[in-house]
């Protein structure tokens, strides 16, 4: 323990899930048990404090991504009962209304629409059938003209996504004033920043950062890339933070 310093990254925690078997998503038990194991040996800080800490021995850290409802709704109980710092990063674009674009990829996958979708997309071939979901979010497709092209294709097909399917945070409510609690910039839309050009990559990381310092929480300084992964991001994205 002397050797490693974790720093755990959810997304949906919660009891239910419209994607319960998925990779995104975690039960409250499996998350009490986790969070109950890395206690026991390490200290766990608030991500800005293990960042800015030189000496990080025996420090952990908990973050979540993308501002599912169901962490505050239901998974906060268990941070506040162990006493456990966490950080949200939230996607803005989500409190303006819109839905996630990934979870209208999961709409297409879960209602047997992506072939459909493909053959009227114009961006994608009959090769990217298999594995769409993860095709969907290959730097080399703008992640702004897949969500234009699924937006295009719902209003043709007249499908109606309501509030059921908006998963993330849609209120202020969600975002809210407590010790334990602190909110990052997750990029407005969370689209796959390395597929963006540079002036669109600073304009979605700007449009957090402008939301979230209009807020009366407690604020991140860290800033969480899209997708998290090396292709994730680029030598733009990297300019932008630093200016």
């Amino acid at each position: 323990t002397n050797k490693f310093n974790p720093i755990l990254l959810y997304h949906s925690l919660g009891t239910s899930s419209k994607f319960s078997n998925n990779i995104d998503h975690v039960n409250l038990e499996m998350l009490s048990i986790q969070i109950k194991t890395v206690k026991k040996y390490w200290k766990f800080v608030s991500i800005d404090e293990y960042a800015s800490t030189k000496n990080k021995k025996g420090l952990a850290s908990l973050t979540i991504d993308d501002g599912y409802k169901n962490v505050i709704q239901e998974a906060l109980t268990i941070f506040k009962n162990l006493n456990i710092p966490i950080t949200i990063f939230i996607n803005s674009s989500t409190l303006d209304g819109k839905i996630f674009w990934r979870d209208k990829i999961r709409y297409l996958i879960n209602n047997n629409l992506v072939e459909k979708y493909i053959k009227s997309s114009g961006i994608f071939t009959k090769d990217c059938l298999t594995n769409f979901y993860y095709i969907s979010k290959d730097p080399k497709y703008n992640s702004i003209h897949i969500e234009k092209s699924i937006d295009e294709f719902f209003h043709k097909e007249k499908i109606i996504l309501n509030n059921q399917e908006n998963l993330c945070f849609d209120n202020k409510k969600y975002l809210i004033k407590d010790n334990l609690v602190s909110y990052g910039n997750h990029t407005h839309s969370h689209y796959m920043l390395s597929s963006l050009n540079k002036d669109e990559q600073y304009d979605e990381i700007n449009k957090c950062k402008i939301f979230i310092d209009k807020l009366d929480v407690n604020k991140s300084e860290v800033f969480s890339i899209p997708f998290g992964g090396i292709n994730s991001f680029n030598n733009d994205t990297i300019s932008i933070l630093k200016d």
